[in-house]
């Protein structure tokens, strides 16, 4: 039997409180008596934390719908996507664009040529102004079409030249912004993939003139891709201070220029964010919490919220992420575990927008603050959730629970549950993927010291075990697994305590 299709309910769950309230306002409008069946198929649905259609069906019949339930799902899912039309309109510099652009075809085909043109000037200053060259074809296109409808009177042979040589010039910015779509697209889907890049890779993109002189770029889009390109090209290759470098010029180059910011500002906030991702790694602790409160500003500018659908919930995972973060690398455990009682809280607010894969990292940043702290039960009790969630994202967090898992265990000296728990880690992990030297060398040593009872030979083991990760902490290809956990600190800490 063919699964249902949770289009509808993905849809649903994607809108922010504000579209939702627009499309509760519009849906009064288009009332059918006091039926309006799509609007209860919304609530309906709306209501579910799981897409159920069963129970979606069952909900509708009892509400008394009889209309065919596909041909309802198809009715609200247009209403919804005209709706967010609507909504984004107005606050849309593009969709201006495109809604003056038909404006003047609809005069321009009523033969009111005189007004087409008059709106089409301003057109023209609007695209000159943002720099988009992708509504100049467009544009182009209704100037030829009033230009022949007037049947060329009162333009002269240099106009038409002009005109050529204007599409020209456009047709030359499209190249120019193409060719920096595709490079950025190619470097984006390398990091997406954690595709490890090639020597040629590198010398390839080292080379590469596009991305080498930074006088090529000839629109502002054109600027930001380059720049992004770059910034995240350095970044896969380890090179945090590059990065650091070219996303600082970027948000400098948006924050001297307003209108740009207005149409790049969720552009602006990812960059800002990567920002302090570079900031956390280089340690520049002062910049780091400088940004953080400008992101956090971020919020409460109107001009954002427009742009940026769940912009209060975006900012909150990123910023209390890094701060969790950079409690966990400066082992101020105690500073991390003081910031949960404030983010719980929002991580319940904002529970159907967060995303699972957020919450079960927060879940494990919090276990690891509690285990940094000696508090084991507490740790516990966060991986015991992340360890009952059935989740398909995220699934790398989800390995390294299973290890600290045991380490919590051992802690508490559950040594009989141990012996299960080992092998079973083991056995998971080994399910997903081949395990890191690292993961080999922890369950092995915490298997031999719960068999250990003697105090001299427990000691021997501690030193052998600090020798080995010691050595692995340098092994680039397990440089991974030190990311999640800092097993080194964790050993001298134990052998010390």
């Amino acid at each position: 039997m063919k699964t249902p299709s949770n289009d509808i309910f993905n849809l649903i769950q994607s809108m922010t409180k504000a579209e939702k309230r627009y499309f509760s306002q519009t849906a009064t409008l288009h009332k059918v008596g006091e039926q309006n069946n799509y609007y209860k198929l919304f609530k309906v649905i709306d209501n579910q934390s799981i897409y159920e259609e069963s129970i979606v069906k069952l909900a509708m019949q009892r509400q008394g719908v009889t209309q065919h339930f596909t041909a309802l799902k198809f009715q609200l899912i247009e209403r919804i996507l005209e709706s967010l039309h609507q909504f984004y309109q107005k606050s849309s510099i593009t969709e201006t664009i495109k809604r003056e652009l038909h404006f003047c075809q609809i005069l321009m085909d009523k033969n009111h040529l005189e007004m087409a043109n008059k709106r089409l000037l301003k057109i023209k200053n609007t695209i000159e102004t943002y720099q988009l060259p992708e509504f100049y074809p467009e544009y182009f296109k209704i100037q030829r079409q009033i230009l022949a409808k007037a049947v060329y009177k009162n333009i002269d042979f240099e106009a038409l030249q002009t005109l050529y040589e204007s599409m020209t010039s456009a047709i030359k910015q499209l190249q120019n912004l193409n060719e920096y779509e595709r490079i950025n697209a190619i470097i984006q889907k390398k990091h997406y993939e954690k595709i490890i890049l090639q020597n040629t890779d590198i010398e390839h993109f080292k080379n590469n003139r596009w991305l080498n002189n930074e006088s090529i770029p000839t629109t502002f889009r054109s600027q930001v891709l380059r720049l992004n390109a770059l910034a995240t090209l350095h970044f896969m290759q380890g090179e945090t201070a590059k990065a650091y470098k070219y996303n600082q010029v970027f948000i400098a180059l948006l924050e001297t220029s307003p209108k740009m910011m207005e149409l790049y500002g969720s552009r602006y906030i990812s960059t800002l964010s990567n920002l302090l991702i570079d900031s956390l790694i280089l340690g520049k602790f002062e910049s780091l919490r400088h940004d953080i409160a400008k992101l956090r500003h971020v919020s409460e500018r109107k001009l954002f919220q427009k742009q940026v659908p769940n912009l209060a919930v975006k900012i909150f995972r990123q910023t209390y992420l890094l701060e969790l973060n950079w409690a966990i690398s400066d082992k101020d455990f105690q500073r991390g575990i003081a910031l949960i009682p404030t983010i719980e809280p929002e991580l319940k607010k904002y529970k159907k927008t967060i995303g699972i894969h957020n919450k079960i990292t927060f879940y494990y940043l919090f276990a690891y603050c509690y285990f940094g702290n000696r508090q084991f039960s507490d740790a516990l009790t966060y991986l015991n959730k992340i360890l009952t969630i059935r989740t398909t994202v995220v699934t790398e967090i989800v390995e390294f629970a299973h290890l600290l898992n045991v380490l919590t265990h051992f802690e508490l000296r559950n040594d009989d549950l141990l012996d299960y728990l080992i092998p079973s880690t083991r056995r998971f992990l080994r399910k997903k993927r081949s395990l890191y030297k690292t993961e080999e060398v922890v369950l092995s040593h915490i298997r031999k010291m719960t068999q250990t009872i003697e105090k001299s030979k427990q000691k021997a083991l501690w030193q052998s075990f600090k020798t080995k990760i010691t050595e692995l902490k340098l092994d680039k290809k397990e440089q991974r697994v030190f990311n999640y956990f800092d097993f080194e600190w964790w050993i001298i800490n134990r052998i010390d305590f």
